[in-house]
């Protein structure tokens, strides 16, 4: 795997290898009154679907605020009663989920199961206690056909295949409205909202130009915040890969016409990326001399293989041998960074477990450590010393904000 295409393609290997793809999303017709079923036995009112957008009212106006340390998992069936109380305990109660596009078809009255299911679990979540921080549908992706090999724009997200006209007006009213329809359906469960997919790396967004892709943006953001008042949303941009795109993109969204309420970083320094922990720094040091609004580190992590037979990562964390060890010293030193500057307002380990998927679906090699060793937990849901090397940083910093 050539060392620029791992660089263009990180969040979107992460986040597709983690989530069903459009042939995994089952769905469910709704009923003759227009409402879907939740699968925690609520009603789900989604005639605002097709018509223009009731206000909601039935929510409180909340100051953006910290909302802590936590980790992505797109796994649903990974988070059990058992694993949610195991971290939990550990003091990690932040949890970063997608959802997909919830509709089947382009009029909007057929709801996928993928949606229902993710959330059931956002609800779950919340009701343990946890803050969910969730992630809409993007464009799509370019990406391996799994027939030909061929790398070809695909519509990953579920997003309908006959809503592919970007410069038209028909495909971000859609888009509008199903955000409108997911925060409306979770307005008592999900402020913090994560829009789309790294902007600024064309892999998520194919053949979009600049101004539809901010429309994107923008159509996904008014849904969001017309379905929950109390919507804090952000953009999560990929740090490191091309700076100038990247300042563009602050810019555009975040400056004087500016519409979201928090930034997200992304960055895998060590190994995707060149450099370690400390590259942290300059990274929210040069993002703050451009915008004023809260950060969140969207995804962060290294991956804790002790061999690499496709040098999948080319890069090395200095003076570091890569290990579960070397993991755990790299969460606790991370954290010091993100917890010493007061804009950062949240982190996002990426993932939960490790996931030894056998055949990479992006290179087609079943030696590829893309998906297999980034997360907190072991296959078999033990825990790794990043774990408890998160837990402790998170009781440590907790302890001393109360002191």
């Amino acid at each position: 795997m050539k060392k620029i295409l791992l660089l263009l393609t990180v969040a979107l290997l992460f986040v597709s290898c983690a989530n069903p793809f459009p042939g995994d999303v089952t769905t469910e017709p709704l009923s003759e009154s227009n409402t879907a079923r939740a699968t925690n036995g609520e009603t789900m009112d989604t005639e605002d679907t097709t018509t223009k957008h009731a206000p909601v009212t039935d929510v409180d106006i909340t100051e953006i605020g910290n909302i802590g340390f936590g980790f992505t998992e797109g796994n649903f069936a990974n988070l059990t009663d058992e694993i949610i109380r195991k971290f939990s305990e550990a003091g990690i109660k932040t949890v970063r989920i997608v959802f997909l596009y919830p509709f089947s078809d382009v009029e909007g009255t057929t709801l996928s199961q993928n949606f229902s299911k993710a959330r059931a679990l956002a609800i779950k979540l919340y009701n343990s206690g946890f803050t969910v921080l969730g992630q809409t549908f993007w464009p799509g992706g370019w990406g391996a056909n799994a027939s030909t090999g061929e790398r070809e724009w695909l519509n990953i997200t579920g997003i309908p295949k006959a809503l592919s006209d970007y410069s038209g007006d028909l495909y971000y009213e859609k888009m509008e409205d199903a955000c409108y329809y997911m925060a409306k359906s979770l307005r008592k469960y999900v402020s913090y909202w994560l829009v789309s997919n790294e902007p600024n790396v064309s892999v998520y967004t194919g053949p979009m130009t600049d101004a539809q892709i901010i429309r994107f943006i923008r159509s996904c953001t008014e849904g969001l915040k017309a379905g929950n008042p109390n919507a804090k949303c952000g953009v999560n941009l990929l740090s490191r890969v091309d700076q100038a795109r990247f300042n563009f993109y602050l810019r555009q969204l975040y400056g004087k016409n500016g519409f979201l309420d928090w930034v997200g970083l992304d960055g895998y320094f060590g190994s995707l990326q060149a450099g370690g922990p400390e590259t942290w720094n300059s990274v929210i040091t040069d993002c703050l001399k451009i915008v004023t609004v809260p950060i969140i580190i969207t995804e962060w992590s290294y991956p804790s293989p002790e061999t690499d037979p496709l040098n999948t990562f080319p890069n090395q964390w200095s003076g570091h041998e890569r290990g579960v060890e070397s993991q755990a010293e790299y969460v606790a030193e991370c954290v010091s960074i993100f917890a010493s500057y007061p804009e950062v307002i949240g982190a996002f380990w990426y993932q939960m477990a490790d996931a030894h998927t056998g055949v990479c679906w992006e290179c087609g090699q079943a030696d590829c450590r893309l998906y297999s060793d980034w997360g907190l937990l072991y296959t078999d849901k033990t825990e790794k010393p990043a774990f408890f090397a998160l837990s402790e940083a998170i009781k440590k910093i907790t302890a001393e904000n109360n002191g």
